[in-house]
């Protein structure tokens, strides 16, 4: 169902390839907006988007970039200016994530999460903005976590890039609210379906964690939540109904998280 009409629009979604990037991407194109797609793995990015749903009017353009990369990032912006002429809202999802205790976490393995995680929302915010900044309207939608404000053994280089995420994002939403572009980000719980997850559970059965499945129990709505419920968020917050909503963070966690 299509709750919300992005017609007209241009938006660009990175880690677009799977999980709640492709989810939104696959939903704004439905909403009617173009998409400027994004991801590391361009070859998987182009077979996960050829089944989307596409409203009239509204394209794909598929572009493989690494998110640390600012050149790359920079480039993609200007294709999406190029080939639709106007960017309306971005929608940061690319991550990674490792789990480990800090003791064990290696300084190469934390910086790569704080890299991809918190430089590349950087860089993909800093190139969007700034054609949002000249148009004078614009959304941008940042991916943190649950585990940002969560002490969960294992998480200490995710949950810290997570949480610097928001506290950035923040300082955004002040410094563009000026030019009417609006800066929120969302904070998922457990979130089944996604590479991300899966990946987290694997590395944390190897490593004596629990998984997400084992932690339903501590969670009010009694689920694990879906990627198109995140990304019903993030096309809420991106649309005119979020008008007078920046600087916000909103958790997705069925209850879990609620401060």
């Amino acid at each position: 169902m299509v709750i919300f009409d992005f017609g007209g629009q241009v938006s660009m979604v990175t880690g677009a390839a799977s999980g709640i990037g492709a989810q939104v991407a696959r939903s704004l194109l439905r909403a009617g907006s173009s998409v400027l797609a994004l991801d590391l793995d361009q070859a998987a990015l182009e077979e996960r988007s050829a089944s989307w749903p596409r409203a009239d009017g509204a394209s794909c353009l598929c572009v493989g970039a690494d998110v640390t990369d600012a050149a790359a990032v920079g480039a993609a912006v200007a294709q999406a200016l190029s080939a639709f002429g106007r960017l309306d809202n971005l929608v940061h999802s690319a991550g990674v994530i490792d789990i480990e205790t800090v003791d064990r976490t290696a300084p190469t393995d934390w910086e790569h999460q704080v890299r991809v995680n918190l430089l590349g929302t950087y860089l993909a915010c800093r190139e969007a903005s700034g054609p949002m900044v000249r148009a004078g309207r614009g959304s941008i939608v940042t991916v943190s976590s649950m585990l940002a404000r969560s002490g969960r053994p294992g998480y200490s280089a995710y949950s810290a890039s997570k949480g610097a995420i928001e506290s950035f994002a923040r300082v955004l939403a002040a410094e563009v609210a000026p030019a009417d572009v609006r800066v929120n980000t969302i904070a998922p719980g457990n979130i089944t379906g996604t590479a991300l997850r899966d990946h987290a559970d694997a590395i944390s059965r190897e490593r004596g964690f629990s998984v997400a499945t084992e932690r339903v129990h501590d969670i009010p709505l009694g689920r694990q939540g879906t990627v198109q419920e995140v990304a019903d968020v993030a096309l809420f917050l991106c649309s005119d109904a979020a008008s007078f909503i920046t600087g916000e963070t909103v958790n997705v966690s069925g209850g879990q998280v609620t401060w």
